[in-house]
């Protein structure tokens, strides 16, 4: 006996249009991390620049004029505990030999001692500064870079994925098959 036998298939595959709220707000955040990261980077690349400049000029400066008066002091006043003071004082490690100093019995050598000091304690801030800006900056610098690749590089890609080009995704499809002498199904496995 023959019937007839009237089958309707449904497509399984559902494609989603874009919705104006997503391709208005994709990657903006990263976007504007981005810009406020470039800001930043500008901003301790600046930093950097100012205080190292200053450690290898002004205050540079300041130490070398400070220890001449050292010198000049203790040598005016002639007398060979204050000369040694300016000698030992004097060369590489001039700061920590001018800090464990002590006091001396002359006020005049004391406050030229007191101002070499001072320019020790400002130049090694400044240094200190200036290795904090280095660090900021690169770290500054690198996330930077990460924002921006979130906001254009990566986002760019959803976009094409939501404006209709499809991605390939892994999935199973079964189909049935009826013949007029037989009833089976066919599996289908993409990768």
């Amino acid at each position: 006996k023959t019937a007839d036998l009237s089958i309707g298939l449904l497509e399984t595959r559902v494609r989603r249009e874009p919705r104006e709220s997503d391709t208005a707000s994709s990657g903006t955040g990263w976007k504007i991390a981005f810009i406020g990261g470039v800001l930043v980077t500008s901003g301790m690349a600046a930093g950097f620049a100012y205080n190292g400049f200053k450690v290898i000029g002004e205050l540079k400066d300041d130490k070398e004029s400070a220890f001449a008066t050292l010198e000049s002091t203790a040598g005016a006043i002639n007398l060979p505990e204050f000369q040694r003071l300016a000698a030992d004082v004097g060369g590489d490690g001039s700061c920590g030999k001018a800090r464990n100093a002590g006091s001396t019995g002359d006020a005049v050598v004391n406050a030229a001692l007191a101002d070499l000091v001072r320019a020790c304690d400002e130049g090694e801030d400044a240094a200190t500064m200036t290795n904090i800006f280095i660090a900021g900056t690169a770290v500054a610098a690198l996330a930077t870079v990460y924002f921006g690749y979130k906001g254009w590089v990566l986002n760019d890609g959803d976009k094409e994925k939501m404006t209709g080009r499809q991605t390939k995704k892994n999935r199973v499809v079964v189909t049935p098959q009826l013949t007029p002498r037989s009833v089976g199904a066919g599996l289908s496995i993409d990768f």
